[in-house]
């Protein structure tokens, strides 16, 4: 039920995006493979993240069964402004860590995808620097229960980073997906999707 996805779209444009759609089985991984498919060509058209959260929201509502929908980010990220433009379509927010170890969310704004048919989407920019992390996450991960049915949560996600602030996205990767299987004990509840973004001169990915 995840699906997550990392696009050099231009010169100086890359486009990161991941979903989780409800349920399980055949039915979720047949929405997802819908949205895939009508994701793929709005992507190329270089749109703004609103328009295209709103487009591939009604292509999705036409056939998304009831009680079934995706939650969605989509963000465009330009390597010369060094700016993030990004849709949240309800999702589990990003979570951005400064270099200075300061840490926020990258909030929830609009519904999800397949549900509400004229949803109209906004869009926010973020200014990244040199060193500034972000994190993209399916709940999967930070939901990952002990024994004690204790969840790995978005602070502990915070905490690593801050820990690992001089290493790569791959190692900081690696890292949290580490933790949170030990957390879990090897045995993670449901999909578990993770993507990290750090910024680093002079082409801020």
């Amino acid at each position: 039920g995840d699906y997550y996805n990392v696009v050099r779209i231009s010169d100086r444009e890359t486009v990161f995006c991941i979903a989780d759609v409800a349920g399980k089985g055949m039915p979720a991984a047949l929405l997802m493979s819908s949205l895939h498919a009508a994701l793929k060509p709005l992507m190329w058209q270089r749109l703004a993240p609103a328009e295209l959260c709103h487009r591939l929201n009604r292509i999705l509502c036409d056939f998304t069964p009831v009680g079934k929908f995706c939650s969605f980010f989509y963000a465009v990220l330009d390597h010369v402004d060094h700016r993030l433009t990004y849709c949240n379509a309800g999702h589990n927010p990003p979570v951005v860590i400064r270099a200075d170890g300061t840490s926020f969310e990258l909030g929830t704004s609009g519904a999800v995808l397949g549900q509400f048919p004229h949803w109209l989407y906004d869009q926010s920019e973020l200014q990244m620097t040199s060193g500034d992390r972000l994190i993209l996450c399916t709940d999967g991960l930070v939901e990952a229960c002990n024994a004690d049915q204790e969840e790995f949560g978005e602070q502990n996600l915070i905490r690593i980073a801050r820990e690992n602030v001089n290493s790569s996205s791959q190692d900081l990767m690696n890292s949290l997906i580490r933790a949170a299987s030990e957390h879990c004990g090897e045995h993670f509840q449901d999909d578990a999707s993770l993507i990290v973004l750090k910024a680093t001169s002079p082409n801020l990915i």
